[in-house]
């Protein structure tokens, strides 16, 4: 009868690809648990029972939102230059 040794390398192969897989295993199950506990925790938050208001409000010179002429970025609240296109606001 013919018999293959299989040395060192041959009886920790087995061992070496269940512990891979052991490990991958962990590491999902792992993920998922950090997955549900943040959709468990969005759906104990509370709703709310009355809807938000949305009041108009009046436009005025002084909460206007200034707008460069050049681009027509935003400009922030005292700008000297258009942080877009760098053109003077007027």
């Amino acid at each position: 009868m013919y018999t293959v040794s299989m040395g060192i390398i041959g009886m920790l192969l087995p061992l070496i690809i269940i512990a891979i897989a052991g490990i991958g295993i962990y590491l999902l199950i792992k993920a998922h648990k950090k997955r549900s506990s943040k959709n468990t925790a969005k759906k104990n938050e509370p709703i709310s029972q009355t809807p938000p208001t949305h009041q108009p409000t009046q436009t005025t010179e002084a909460n206007k939102p200034k707008v460069c002429t050049g681009c027509g970025g935003k400009l922030d609240e005292g700008a000297i230059f258009c942080n877009n296109c760098g053109t003077k606001p007027s």
